[in-house]
């Protein structure tokens, strides 16, 4: 089972220990990528804490950069089997979408 959490909701996710995308932005892996109005990228990225049991994730676009509060989440396992299996479903995704 996991935790939700929005980093819009600032206080809920200081509350959860959650780190700030700075903090793992050199970490990031991104999937689902597509070329979106020209010549701009939009997709998905997500960043895992192994010791917290923590998959941060979001999307970027034309109108929001990776990171952007309203467009970052991170969802919190309390069982490490259930935190491997999700993040090896993410790391299995495509880096880029085909036309």
């Amino acid at each position: 089972m996991s935790e939700h959490y929005c980093n819009s909701s600032h206080k809920e996710w200081a509350e959860a220990g959650l780190k700030d995308y700075s903090d793992f932005a050199d970490c990031v892996a991104y999937y689902n990528q597509r070329e979106d109005y020209g010549d701009c990228l939009c997709g998905a990225w997500f960043a895992d804490d192994a010791e917290k049991l923590a998959i941060y994730h979001g999307t970027f676009g034309n109108f929001n950069s990776p990171g952007a509060s309203s467009y970052t989440y991170a969802e919190v396992y309390d069982d490490a089997d259930e935190f491997q299996t999700a993040l090896a479903a993410l790391e299995a995704l495509p880096e880029y979408l085909e036309d």
